[in-house]
């Protein structure tokens, strides 16, 4: 059974491996095929601190706030055209706007050659719009389960479209340690709608999850099995009040792809528990430092 090694490293400078079994599916296998395509060609991580809800974190809410209305500042000093700053006092609307400023002005994946205001924008420009996207997450993540995302947009691979047996392996039951194939879209699922309440988004960026690359994400939910088919009936019943409106856009199905896909799950070191491991693992400001792939 292969294995990926990832190795951490904290703000002492030290640094612990996590080894996740790859689970016994094809869309895994596939999964784990472009990772290693990926790996293969040397890419780096588009940021290697995407870390989450880890205790000790550098990312407090007064950072991320500050750093936040920085990019914002950046943009509007090439075009006015964020109307909103974040106080301490944000809601989840002030958030969903500014994600709407990214989606409109950085464009869509793949897109942002045909983003006349991205393409004609300088680079400090180009970079506060990506990172708009990153610091909303952030926010929306303080006081959350701890989770890390791994992207590798620079390594130029196309995104793969699942094949329709892959489907039935979306859940929303997601697992402590489980190792789940990341949403490679700029937009919003349904249930990220639900959960946002999103009233800024725009038609082009409600996209169901169809692709899939090297992309990945970790997370450490607390969440029990109860709570989450509450969520989905939940999303469902959100669909189902704004059926017309969905309908439209041609998502005729509220479970098409709802959820995530999982390609792989932590296994504990030795007789270690979940809440020890998280107290020794994810308390203190780390960051991804090495990848690998072990097939024996």
């Amino acid at each position: 059974m292969p294995k990926l090694e990832i190795t951490l490293a904290n703000s002492s400078r030290a640094k612990y491996t996590l080894y996740f079994n790859i689970l016994d599916t094809e869309i895994a296998s596939k999964w784990l095929s472009e990772l290693q395509k990926t790996l293969d060609l040397g890419t780096q991580l588009d940021d290697s601190e995407r870390l989450y809800g880890f205790n000790g974190s550098k990312y407090t809410v007064e950072y991320c706030i500050d750093t936040l209305n920085e990019f914002v500042d950046t943009i509007n000093r090439y075009q006015p055209v964020c109307e909103r700053h974040v106080n301490y006092n944000y809601t989840q609307d002030d958030l969903n706007y500014l994600h709407n400023i990214f989606e409109r002005y950085h464009g869509l994946y793949d897109a942002q050659d045909n983003n006349e205001f991205y393409t004609n924008a300088p680079k400090d420009v180009q970079y506060a719009l990506g990172q708009l996207n990153i610091y909303i997450h952030r926010l929306e993540s303080i006081d959350s389960y701890a989770r890390f995302v791994c992207t590798f947009s620079s390594d130029g691979r196309p995104r793969i479209p699942f094949a329709p047996a892959d489907y039935k392996h979306f859940t929303m039951q997601e697992v402590w340690g489980g190792l789940y194939i990341n949403y490679c879209e700029i937009g919003k699922t349904l249930a990220d709608m639900y959960r946002d309440n999103d009233e800024h988004i725009g038609n082009e960026a409600f996209i169901p999850q169809q692709y899939f690359k090297s992309d990945f994400n970790v997370k450490f939910t607390h969440h029990t099995p109860k709570e989450y088919a509450e969520v989905e009936q939940n999303v469902i019943a959100y669909y189902e009040k704004n059926l017309e409106k969905f309908v439209a856009l041609g998502h005729v199905n509220p479970k098409f792809a709802l959820g995530s896909i999982q390609v792989g799950q932590l296994s504990l070191p030795g007789n270690i528990d979940k809440k020890a491991f998280e107290e020794h693992y994810l308390s203190e400001h780390t960051f991804i430092d090495s990848l690998r792939i072990n097939y024996v």
